[in-house]
């Protein structure tokens, strides 16, 4: 049941710290960075979330612009839906998709500059102390969406996620760096009449060999794609998938060895002391 995870982890409480904005921190501002390691909830997992059909042969990033307080106002470059095949959505990175970005007290919002199909662009995210504590984002599905609310609680070294109120994840941090999401599941996809608060199974995503080099969307949750990554003061080179059923009898999990994958980065690092992920404009003060 959904409520045995919830009462897990309710001895857990304490307090928790994500790290401040690394950005504060130098003299550089970032200016761009890889689309490598965004996170796309409604790309294939099986591909870690990551993969696109396409990319435009013209796309060299994605960018970042800013107010004259040196306040990002725009981010270029994301994920552009095109038709594909029977009129399935396909998914290119280009620079059509733009969003820009407001601030309202805790809350920033992110609204995209494509007019779409799907009705309402704008996700909001509430951070305070650097730390997301709800967040209500688009997720598209077929040719509908779907706007859903997450809230977070922070206990020592995780941080649950609701999902509408039932626990959905769990992310485990260590030295700063998210390393691992549980994400649960509560019903057979391939059995549509089974209840849909049974806990039937989980996905594990673990992110490993961190480098020592900053973050630089490190709490930078509202962009979209970087949720997962802006826990992390540094950045992973290894991220794994691992898929478990839920034994109901003895109440474990049991590890699917025909569902797992795994992916390795190397991005290198710049003249600045920067990982290669990123560019920056180290004449810029912030």
């Amino acid at each position: 049941m959904k409520h045995f995870l919830k009462l897990v982890f309710l001895s857990l409480l304490v307090s928790c710290s994500t790290g401040d904005d690394i950005n504060s921190e130098d003299n550089c501002k970032l200016v761009s960075y890889e689309a490598a390691q965004l996170y796309f909830d409604y790309f294939p997992r099986e591909d870690l979330g990551f993969r696109v059909d396409n990319f435009d042969p013209n796309f060299e990033g994605i960018q970042i612009e800013y107010d004259a307080n040196n306040i990002i106002t725009r981010i270029i470059g994301g994920p552009t839906p095109f038709p594909m095949g029977s009129n399935l959505t396909g998914w290119m990175i280009s620079d059509q998709t733009q969003y820009d970005i407001d601030y309202s007290e805790n809350v920033t919002s992110i609204t995209s500059v494509l007019e779409s199909f799907y009705g309402d662009t704008t996700n909001n995210y509430t951070i305070i102390n650097s730390k997301v504590v709800e967040r209500s984002i688009i997720i598209p599905q077929g040719l509908l969406n779907e706007k859903v609310d997450f809230t977070y609680q922070y206990q020592g070294n995780t941080v649950l996620e609701y999902k509408e109120d039932d626990l959905y994840r769990i992310f485990h941090l260590e030295n700063n760096n998210l390393i691992k999401i549980e994400e649960f599941v509560y019903h057979d996809i391939n059995n549509p009449l089974q209840e849909s608060d049974i806990l039937y199974a989980k996905y594990e995503t673990i992110f490993s060999e961190f480098d020592d080099l900053p973050n630089l969307i490190q709490g930078k949750f509202f962009i979209d794609g970087a949720f997962f990554k802006a826990f992390s003061s540094n950045n992973y080179h290894k991220v794994e998938l691992k898929y478990y059923l839920f034994n109901t009898e003895t109440e474990e999990f049991e590890l699917d060895n025909s569902n797992t994958n795994w992916r390795s980065y190397n991005f290198g690092v710049n003249e600045d002391g920067s990982s290669g992920l990123f560019k920056t404009d180290c004449l810029a003060q912030n």
